[in-house]
Parts: structure tokens; sequence; C-alpha cells
């Protein structure tokens, strides 16, 4: 699988997937500032690293939204699912892009290319069951969301930490690499 993933990170589809990542997480920006004006949940990727909810934040979220808000909750249900995925994928490319300027392809390299589908998995079924425990004001639903979102936030942060590395090695070949690589035909002056 993990070659796989190393295969469809081309930069087309990185570009495609980036797209439709700004495009579900604007959705999702404005559904929260309609739905939850002080707990946005799991509908969102917030990048201030504050993870986690309590069971009782969901009922009090679940409480506060009307009936007529349901065919909105539906609509970032599915924004949040294209952002979740795209959000992983992004992530894998991005690892699969500093291995391959690593010139690496060990065993622990394929786990890491693995790491943001295993946080958009556990984010995936979060999301779930708070839609779900959203719409029904499920106390059980709501709880499991809360304790999947505690399990996850300790990969999520994982994933970040291997996203920043990952920049940070992609980066520092691509800079010591540039002019290079051949093509640039510049005189040496002593």
């Amino acid at each position: 699988m993990a070659s796989t993933l190393s295969a469809a990170a081309t930069e087309r589809n990185v570009c495609i997937a980036g797209a439709v990542f700004f495009l579900a997480y604007s959705v999702l920006k404005r559904t929260n500032v309609v739905l939850f004006e002080e707990h946005p949940l799991s509908f969102s990727q917030d990048l201030s690293l504050v993870f986690g909810y309590s069971a009782e934040q969901v009922v009090r979220a679940a409480n506060s939204i009307s009936a007529t808000a349901t065919p909105l909750v539906i609509v970032a249900a599915i924004a949040n699912v294209l952002a979740i995925l795209t959000y992983a994928f992004l992530g894998s490319a991005m690892v699969s892009w500093a291995c391959d300027s690593l010139g690496k392809a060990g065993q622990g390299v394929k786990f890491a290319n693995q790491l943001p589908f295993i946080n958009g998995a556990m984010h995936l079924a979060e999301a779930a069951l708070v839609t779900v425990g959203l719409l029904t004001v499920s106390d059980e639903l709501s709880a499991l969301a809360s304790t999947v979102s505690g399990a996850r936030s300790a990969i999520a942060i994982a994933t970040l930490v291997l996203g920043a590395l990952a920049t940070g090695q992609f980066l520092w070949v691509w800079c010591k690499s540039i002019g290079r690589d051949g093509r640039q035909k510049i005189e040496k002056q002593e």
C-alpha cells in the first residue's frame, strides 16, 4: 500500500486534493459559524492544537441545533469527509516526497507513509459518531465520540510532527539541489 500511495503522490493529484481540501474546509468553516458558535467539535480540522472534547459538549451542541438545521449538519458531514480524506492524502504525499528526496524506502518509511491515513480513519469514525450523536442527541454516541477523539489526539500529534519533519527534510534537500541538476551552465569564477 505504501508504494501505491507514493505512486499516487503526483503533483497533479496533490494540486487537485489541495483544491478539494480548501473548498471543503471553507464549507466547514461557514457551517461551523451557523451551527456551533462555541464548540465546532470534529466538523473542523482546527490547526490550533486543541484536541478532544467532552460528551457534555456534544450533547450541549446537539441541544442547541434546531430540527431545521439537519440538512446543514448533513452538508457539513459530507464536506468533513472530503476534508478528512484529502487532508490524509496530502499528509501522505508530503511524507512520500520527503522519503523520495532522501532516497529511502525502508519499513519505517512505509509505516510513516500510512500514518496520515490511520489518523484520517480515526477522524472519520469520530466524525460519524459526532454526526449521528448530534442528529439523535445520543449520550452514548457522544461519549464514544469523545473517547475516540482522545485516542485520535495522540495519533494526530504524531502525524503533525511527522508532517513538520517531512516538510523540513524535503525543503532542505530541495534547497541544497537548486542549481546542481546539470541544466545550468554557469561557469565558476575563481
